[in-house]
């Protein structure tokens, strides 16, 4: 893509195997999340706690879509390529969450998180 590009889904895989994704793709940098902390008398600081990294996507079930395997991931690697050149990628990831596919339009939610990552 073009130096401009903002947006958009190249593509997304687990363990090397292309998911169709679909939409509603999200991803999200893990690390410390700070809160304030705030009391009668004003602001006290600020409190942190972890968060994990995270892949989500709307994804296509196409019949070689192996939904099983994918609801059972662990230690799984996840790449998602963005148009605009970054690449998420998420090591020893696991799926969170239900996976609850729609037979009429053949779409399931899928998420992913994990401990490590990295954004290039």
């Amino acid at each position: 893509m073009g130096k401009n590009t903002v947006g958009g889904v190249g593509s997304v895989s687990v363990d090397g195997v292309q998911v169709l994704a679909r939409g509603n793709v999200t991803y999200r940098i893990g690390g410390k999340v700070r809160e304030t902390v705030n009391g009668l008398d004003g602001t006290h600081g600020f409190t942190e706690t972890g968060q994990a990294w995270r892949v989500a996507f709307d994804a296509s079930t196409v019949r070689d879509t192996d939904l099983k395997r994918i609801k059972e991931a662990d230690e799984a690697t996840v790449l998602l390529e963005l148009l605009n050149g970054k690449q998420v990628k998420l090591f020893d990831a696991w799926f969170v969450g239900d996976l609850e596919a729609n037979a009429g339009d053949g779409q399931a939610s899928l998420a992913f998180e994990s401990r490590e990552g990295s954004i290039e």
